[in-house]
This record gives structure tokens, sequence and C-alpha cells, in this order.
């Protein structure tokens, strides 16, 4: 595990604006989408996967009776220090209850 210097997190703070991209991938069983937050394509040298916990919640941490963004709040803190962020959107055998409203 790579360890960042203050210097490097300087230089990721320095105000450059983070990449967001919506990605999807088809499979047999229909289609996951994601997004990938990133300070540069060329800084995909670390990258955390975020997994949604258990029940409807989507790629952002929200539900139907919660909406927090946690998930991507934590997907953007990582992203001012360096490190880039795929999280996705689940499957769901319960469409009603996985359906979110995106903010």
């Amino acid at each position: 595990m790579e360890l960042l210097s203050i210097r490097d997190m300087m230089i990721f703070n320095s105000g450059t604006a983070a990449i967001e991209k919506t990605l999807s991938v088809e499979t047999g069983t229909g289609k996951l989408e994601g997004t990938l937050l990133t300070m540069g394509l060329n800084m995909l040298k670390t990258v955390a996967l975020i997994i949604a916990g258990s029940g409807p919640t989507d790629r952002n941490g929200n539900n139907s009776t919660m909406i927090n963004n946690s998930l991507k709040m934590l997907a953007d803190e990582l992203a001012k220090i360096g490190i880039s962020s795929l999280r996705y959107d689940k499957r769901c055998r319960w469409k009603y209850r996985c359906r979110v409203k995106r903010r």
C-alpha cells in the first residue's frame, strides 16, 4: 500500500475539479450503471470500489426513505487526496423498492 506525502496531498487539493463519468455494463441480467470519479485519467493509479450496503441503497448512499449522499461525499473526499473511485447501483430483485431519485 502506497502512502501519500503532504506534498502529494497539496497537489491534489490545488483546486483542480474532479471528473465524474457515468459508466454502464450490459450483462445477461440487465444493465449495471455506476459513476467513476477521478482527478483525471492519468490519476487512475489507485481506485477504490465503493459498494453500497444492504437493502435498496443506490450508488450515492441514498434509499427511498433517506437522501444523504454519504457514498458520494466519500468519493468526493477520496478524490481530494488523489484516490479515484467507482461506485455503482446494485441489481435489485424488488424493482419498486430500488427506485431512488438522484440528487
